[in-house]
């Protein structure tokens, strides 16, 4: 898999000149900005040489509702821009193959109910620039869609962009607070594509690059946001990792867990990482020492994961646990069958009752 090409730029003319030089002939009706709400008056401020563009602002998890705009499109995009947070830019990926392999919600709903797999090629250029370091979207070759409350997702390596764009205006509004929970994310799939059965030599070297960045900013500068590009470049890497590797169960049992009781997607990664890295530790320490040493740690450990994000004050993990079993509208069994995918890829995973725990007894 190629990565993104990257590039960092700092005002509308390096946007213009970066877009023009992704498209030969490029047609700006044919030009789709999809972004989050908070990234609205940068793009007004970014992209007014690009005024008969289509602008759409996707707040939540993008769903298949969210896609009725781009029904009227009169043809397909020729260029399509994501700005903001994961949820933006995983809408950015699909509208890509907009007019391709889907033209209405309907036939968007079919392609992700039958598995998501794209294994075409795309026609329109995509260019993705992160507000967030995060998931890793920007560097994935998934996408997160939802069914109504039905989380699924495309597939492919045509949902790789071909440029990432960095642009430190849009990381001007973040707080060290939000920027650190985010930042756990980062952290989660390193770990969970290192774990795994299905990890690659390609991925581990993705994992040390992350890893070493992530530990970099957190530690050496202090967390400090003048040092961000650190940790969208370990944002990036972890997308890699994504592309080339697989989560484990924290992942998997969140996409069922967070719409199921309207947790936000890192409470649930950090309220299911407590039991399953005790597991991990039982079942594969040697692969938990190995992520240890890429992420400048002589161990992993509980204390470990408070004192590196201090991401949630002492009582977090007990207060989303009672917000779990609030929330809870069926039993842990019920919830345990509806987790899919490669669940095998875990090397804790020793059936659907090792998921049930994971979801129902937890340290407190």
């Amino acid at each position: 898999m190629r990565p993104p090409e990257r590039f960092t730029v700092s005002s509308a003319v390096q946007w213009q000149e970066t877009c023009r030089s992704s498209v030969g002939d490029l047609d700006l009706s044919r030009v789709v900005i999809v972004h989050t709400p908070s990234a609205y008056r940068y793009v007004l401020e970014n992209f007014a040489w690009a005024e008969k563009s289509l602008k759409i602002a996707i707040a939540n998890e993008p769903s298949v509702e969210d896609f009725a705009g781009f029904e009227k499109l009169a043809s397909p995009p020729q260029l399509v821009i994501g700005i903001g947070g994961g949820k933006a830019l995983d809408a950015a990926k699909a509208v890509a193959y907009w007019g391709s392999i889907f033209s209405s919600r309907q036939e968007l709903a079919q392609t992700l109910l039958t598995g998501g797999k794209i294994e075409q090629a795309r026609n329109a250029k995509l260019i993705l620039s992160p507000s967030l370091a995060s998931s890793g979207s920007e560097a994935s070759k998934a996408a997160i869609i939802s069914i109504g409350s039905h989380k699924t997702g495309l597939r492919g390596i045509g949902l790789v962009a071909d440029k990432v764009v960095y642009d430190y205006r849009l990381w001007t509004s973040l707080t060290m607070p939000v920027a650190l929970h985010y930042a756990f994310d980062i952290f989660a799939h390193l770990l969970e594509t290192t774990v795994s059965l299905r990890r690659t030599e390609q991925s581990l070297a993705y994992a040390r690059d992350g890893f070493a960045r992530l530990s970099h900013w957190l530690f050496a500068q202090d967390a400090d946001l003048t040092q961000y590009q650190e940790a969208m470049e370990a944002s990036f890497y972890a997308g890699l990792c994504l592309a080339t590797s697989s989560t484990c169960l924290p992942h998997r049992i969140q996409y069922v867990i967070g719409p199921a009781t309207g947790t936000t997607h890192v409470e649930g990664i950090w309220y299911l990482s407590q039991g399953w890295f005790a597991l991990a530790e039982k079942h594969c320490p040697d692969r938990l020492a190995e992520a240890a040493t890429m992420f400048h740690s002589e161990s992993f450990g509980l204390k470990n994961f408070h004192e590196a994000f201090r991401l949630i004050h002492q009582n977090s993990a007990s207060q989303v646990r009672r917000s779990f079993f609030s929330k809870l509208p069926k039993s842990g069994q019920q919830l345990a069958n509806e987790v899919s995918g490669d669940l095998a890829a875990d090397p804790t995973f020793e059936g659907m009752a090792t998921i049930e725990n994971l979801i129902i007894h937890q340290p407190s």
